[in-house]
């Protein structure tokens, strides 16, 4: 198994909308590809303008 992870830096009025978009258009295109098993949207704490999204595959 192997992830992917993007690291995305939004302001922190988009952070909501840009987290939407994730969930509702890019994993559904993730989902039909070969082989993922699963992906995260992760929200910091710390620092509140960043959005982490992985991508766990099979190897």
């Amino acid at each position: 198994m192997f992830a992917r992870m993007l690291t995305l830096h939004v302001r922190l009025e988009k952070k909501p909308e840009l987290a939407a978009k994730i969930l509702k258009n890019v994993i559904p295109i993730v989902k039909h590809q070969a082989g993922p098993v699963d992906v995260l949207v992760l929200q910091g704490e710390v620092e509140l303008d960043r959005i982490v999204v992985m991508s766990l595959w099979k190897t």
